[in-house]
Formats: structure tokens, C-alpha cells, sequence
């Protein structure tokens, strides 16, 4: 959809949505913004439909995120933004993790949503099991973990987990790594998507 007050901007854009496939509705400003929860629409929304992903998906990955009980899509938008960055072959999501199609993660994640293969509310175990099977270690960010990363590591799959309880025991007992970052006081933590940031960095090194 397009309020109508875009579209000679979006012009170009909307010929080639159209070109695709996409059915363009232009509707006044004041029904877009009923349909959408930015406080400042732009003034393009679109309805995009999202294929299904199994955990196949991180056999021929050699590098996965996975994202275990984090709450804010805005977050998760942004964890999923740097793994797009940094080359990942696949992010998972488990059980209780918010959704990452969710109009915040979109967002947060600047469309990177759309450009890696994203596996939805996974057992932990199954996630394990996975992980173990692709032949990849399992590095799992904890409080308590060593501060001396490991790495550069060529394939690996991060685990970060929820700010407010960390990643769940079952992900903690099939660690191959438990890691922390080291922190100069008085911090004691960091946002989770800025130490995904820093880990995937730190121990992918350069894959591009």
C-alpha cells in the first residue's frame, strides 16, 4: 500500500513491485497510518507472506546466530541485521523468542529480515541437536562465561539469549564455548545486540 501523498517518490519503486507480481493499493494517509504502528509511517506498507524454514537449513551453513528467549523485536531486528552483516548462513529463533517478522524487527533489522533464511520457535534441544549434527561448535554467550574468546573460528553457530534471564540451560549444557565479554566497571552488561555484535565480530573474523 501507498498513501497517497508518495507516489511520485515512490513511483519507481511501485512500478517495479507491480512489474513482480505485487498488487499496489493507494490509500489516503490517513488509513495508512491506521494500518501501521510507527508512530511516522513513510508512507509504503507492504504485506509480504514469509516460506516456512526448517533446521535443515544450518547443514550447508557455516556460520548461524541463534536467538534464544529474546523479548524485543526491536532487538531481534538488530541481531539479525548484524549476522546479515558479518555473512551468516542462517538465524534461529526458540521457543519465546520474539518474532522476527514482527513490524519492530523488521525495522530494526533495515530489511536484512528478508535476506537470510530464519527458523522460528525451535525446541532448544532440537536447536542442539542441529547445531551438533551441521559439525558446528556451539558457542553460548553467558554472564558467567571465560572472557578469553575463542577464535577466529571458521564455522561456528553464537548463541545469545535473553538480557533479562540469559540463554536457557539447555543450550548452556550442549556448549561447546560458554564466553563473556570482559567489561570495565562499573558495567555490567551490555544491550544484547551490541555484544552479539561484538562476538560475531570478534570470533568470525572476516568472511567477505
Amino acid at each position: 500500500m501507498v498513501s497517497d501523498a508518495r507516489i511520485g517518490p515512490a513511483g519507481p519503486l511501485i512500478e517495479r513491485a507491480a512489474a513482480a507480481g505485487a498488487h499496489v493499493v493507494t490509500v489516503a494517509d490517513s488509513t495508512l497510518r491506521s494500518l501501521t504502528d510507527a508512530e511516522h509511517p513513510q508512507g509504503l506498507l507492504a504485506i509480504v507472506g514469509c516460506e516456512p524454514r526448517a533446521l535443515t537449513v544450518v547443514d550447508g551453513a557455516d556460520l548461524v546466530v541463534v536467538l534464544d528467549g529474546l523479548g524485543d523485536p526491536g532487538n531481534v531486528g538488530a541481531v539479525v541485521r548484524t549476522a546479515v552483516a558479518v555473512g551468516a548462513g542462517a538465524v534461529v529463533t526458540t521457543v519465546g523468542t520474539a518474532d522476527p517478522t514482527h513490524p519492530r524487527a523488521v525495522r530494526g533489522s533495515a530489511g536484512a529480515v528478508f535476506a537470510v533464511p530464519i527458523v522460528v520457535d525451535q525446541d532448544a534441544e532440537d536447536v542442539v541437536t542441529a547445531l551438533g549434527r551441521a559439525g558446528l561448535p556451539r558457542v553460548v554467550a553467558d554472564a558467567a562465561g571465560d572472557p578469553t574468546l575463542p577464535g577466529p573460528l571458521g564455522r561456528f553457530a553464537l548463541v545469545v539469549g535473553g538480557e533479562a534471564h540469559g540463554p536457557s540451560q539447555k543450550l548452556l549444557d550442549g556448549a561447546d564455548h560458554v564466553v563473556a565479554l570482559a567489561m570495565a566497571p562499573p558495567v555490567e552488561s551490555l544491550n544484547v545486540a551490541v555484544a552479539a555484535g561484538v562476538m560475531l565480530y570478534s570470533l568470525g573474523g572476516r568472511r567477505w
